[in-house]
């Protein structure tokens, strides 16, 4: 039996698929925003550290004005996972500290654009 082209592409996109679900398996090692309720603003920043197990993990978050390391925390992975629609702050994730950068160069510097509602 030969394979289709779409059976290529499908195989092609379950694998690329299952390799980046098992990167972001585990958080320990990425990089983050916390943003504020408006889903915009960064309200803190950080470094994973570690996973102590029961979904807790060892958070090192870093000063804005001089990207120097400040307090470490614990976390659960609750606190981390909320829901958009959530009045909490949302925690977006980032594989490198560039990434990181990055993101809030492009995303997070300028001002939020204004609503017309």
């Amino acid at each position: 039996m030969s394979l289709t082209s779409n059976d290529i592409h499908r195989k092609k996109a379950e694998e690329a698929l299952k390799h980046w679900m098992e990167k972001w398996k585990n958080l320990e090692g990425k990089w983050f925003h916390i943003l504020d309720e408006d889903c915009y603003t960064v309200d803190r920043q950080g470094h994973v550290l570690s996973y102590l197990g029961d979904g807790y993990y060892v958070i090192q978050y870093y000063d804005f004005l001089m990207g120097a390391p400040s307090t470490i925390s614990v976390v659960h992975i609750s606190e981390m996972a909320e829901p958009l629609h959530s009045p909490s702050k949302r925690w977006v994730f980032y594989e490198t500290a560039e990434d990181m950068r990055d993101a809030y160069e492009c995303n997070f510097s300028k001002k939020p654009p204004k609503r017309t509602t």
